[in-house]
């Protein structure tokens, strides 16, 4: 009855009262947009500058990450962060305490009002990020004892795949550590949610302000947990309801429209601003509910504090009444955002790439019909008519060159056998076909020699090395193999591993040379290669410019939906690297035959997360 009853008044003051929590939301973000890119700008520079290097891909950044200089600058950019994101938890619980009271807010006097203990904030989100690091630190630890106890004896590719009884242990001691750590974490939320209030209403201290958030008793911080736990969930529901919304509005939207570009357009800019207005109007929803549950369990933690301390700085000397906003003046702002956006829209019909160039590169042969790295795949691959076949390759004990991607055979044949502690003889012997179909029961672990004879005049080559520890000679190696067969012009070669790239790069300069990579710190086109190999969600359209700019191809990985293949073209990728070569040649071909706003409808698809399954 209790949460019920506080349920009921949170909102009635969020009727009453929304104008201003609006106004404090949207000057928030608006703030967060013009503070937060040039900070990730200035402090990704920082990192990079302190890492020497042009930029961090994938473990650089994790090892990095947890060096002492790099454990320091992450607990800064999220100290950071937090300060900005609490600036508006700040704004939006002292206009919750003054409007409950009866009291008017200025924003110009609130804003001041923040600004001066901006500094003090920061301390406090410095502080509650160190505690929340000490807190993790030891259930990361058994996290990390865990996964080499039980997922660490093959390739994590296997576990993954086959799910064999070692992942569910695992995953259950996981979810049972996580769970573990949770009462402590609340400790440092109870912390944060008490203590916040009384650094805003208070003279104490950051430390002090801390300290007292700690003073709160068992009972307070189990209905913390229940409000943050709630508060969550509630999150989850918005914007799964918001997704569901948009989703039916965009084939409502693409049914009306027809092929009418210009009611398309318009169409197509009412839904961007849709999507817009339903994000602010969620995160305004749960940010000012949250506020105003923290106000109520403050003043119950500390009876009378605030009634004592807060007002004099948020009052202007001269009153200038509540915040008003009309609704026509809303309707107004709507309209001059609709009619934005569709100019917008209208401008992007020009610069989407009709793709006719866009390579397409089977993902380790065409692997979704046949197994993956095997001749057979190749063969479909290049049935199929693919522009390019990527394999992988690495070392044997004796240093011959094999075509897998896993470290061992578990997942392709159930087998315990170590790729670089194996005989060439020993990987031959075993089946590496039956687990896909038994009818490539005759598959075996193939030669870097055997692909390159049958791709050779058939289809181009990309050969990604593999590094797992142990490597002697093997870029020289690989190099001498595709020399011997004459096939360098039709060759391109990329791994994971920048030190790998570079030593390719100083020993065949002329060589088609590419970097891969799933998550980016700093410039990738900086970077001393011919092509960057990125997942699929780094492929944006102004990141795909940066990188032509310096001359540089942009490939993406592994897209196997149908719109986002034809999405990846629009923004103009220069490859797709895909298990489903057939298709997205047939998509290729598809798409040479659309109209502009044809092509604007499956772009949009892809941007709104709609799903269209063919264009007439």
């Amino acid at each position: 009855m209790r949460y019920r009853t506080a349920s009921r008044e949170i909102l009635s003051t969020i009727r009453q009262h929304w104008r201003i929590f609006l106004g404090i939301h949207v000057a928030a973000n608006l703030l967060s947009l013009a503070v937060l890119t040039p900070l990730y700008t200035l402090l990704t520079g920082w990192l990079i500058l302190a890492s020497g290097d042009a930029a961090l891909t994938d473990e650089d950044i994790l090892l990095f990450a947890l060096s002492p200089l790099g454990l320091l600058i992450v607990l800064i950019v999220t100290a950071l962060y937090l300060t900005l994101l609490v600036f508006e938890q700040s704004a939006l619980f002292l206009a919750a305490y003054r409007v409950t009271a009866g009291q008017r807010i200025n924003l110009i006097a609130l804003s001041r009002y923040l600004l001066q203990r901006a500094w003090a904030i920061f301390l406090f989100a410095l502080r509650t990020i160190g505690l929340a690091a000490l807190v993790v630190a030891p259930f990361l630890a058994a996290l990390v004892w865990i996964i080499g106890r039980y997922l660490s004896e093959y390739d994590i590719n296997y576990y993954l795949a086959e799910k064999p009884p070692e992942l569910w242990l695992a995953a259950g001691a996981i979810v049972a550590c996580l769970l573990l750590m949770l009462w402590p974490m609340m400790g440092v939320l109870a912390r944060w949610f008490i203590g916040l209030p009384l650094l805003l209403v208070t003279n104490d201290k950051p430390g002090a302000a801390f300290r007292r958030g700690k003073s709160v008793s068992p009972s307070m911080r189990l209905r913390v947990t229940f409000v943050l736990m709630a508060w969550i969930a509630l999150n989850a529901i918005l914007l799964g309801a918001a997704g569901l919304v948009l989703d039916i509005a965009t084939g409502f939207a693409i049914r009306i429209a027809g092929e009418s570009l210009q009611i398309l357009t318009y169409f197509m800019g009412g839904l961007l601003v849709l999507w817009l207005l339903v994000a602010l109007l969620a995160t305004f929803f749960t940010s000012t509910i949250l506020a105003l549950a923290m106000l109520r369990l403050h003043k119950e933690a500390f009876p009378g504090v605030m009634d004592v301390h807060v007002g004099q700085g948020l009052a202007p000397r001269h009153e200038q009444g509540a915040v008003r906003v009309s609704w026509l003046a809303v309707a107004g702002i709507l309209l001059v955002l609709v009619v934005g956006a569709a100019f917008v829209i209208r401008s992007l019909v020009d610069q989407v790439d009709p793709g006719q160039d866009t390579a397409i590169i089977a993902h380790r042969g065409a692997s979704m019909d046949a197994p993956e790295n095997t001749l057979a795949a190749i063969e479909e691959a290049i049935r199929q008519r693919a522009d390019w076949v990527e394999i992988d390759v690495q070392e044997t004990r004796e240093g011959g060159i094999v075509v897998i991607h896993d470290r061992d055979l578990m997942k392709v044949a159930g087998v315990p056998m170590n790729v670089r502690d194996a005989a060439f003889a020993e990987l031959r012997s075993v089946d590496i076909g039956s687990w896909f179909d038994a009818q490539f029961s005759e598959e075996r672990v193939a030669t870097l020699a055997e692909v390159l004879d049958l791709c050779k005049d058939r289809v181009k080559l990309i050969v990604e090395l593999k590094y797992y520890g142990g490597e002697v000679r093997f870029e020289e190696r690989v190099i001498e193999i595709i020399e011997a067969h004459e096939m360098q012009e039709d060759i391109a070669m990329m791994s994971l591993n920048y030190q790998g790239v570079e030593t390719l790069k100083s020993l065949r300069p002329s060589w088609n040379t590419g970097l891969l990579s799933s998550v980016v710190l700093g410039n990738l086109a900086q970077l001393n290669v011919d092509f960057l190999a990125v997942n699929g969600r780094l492929a944006t359209r102004s990141f795909i410019k940066s990188v032509h700019s310096r001359h540089h191809k942009v490939l993406v990985w592994t897209i196997n939906d149908p719109v986002e293949i034809s999405a990846m073209m629009s923004k103009g990728v220069d490859g797709i690297i895909t298990d489903r070569p057939g298709l997205a040649k047939s998509i290729r071909d598809q798409r040479a035959d659309l109209e502009a706003h044809e092509l604007l409808i499956i772009r949009f698809a892809s941007l709104l997360g709609g799903r269209v399954k063919s264009v007439q």
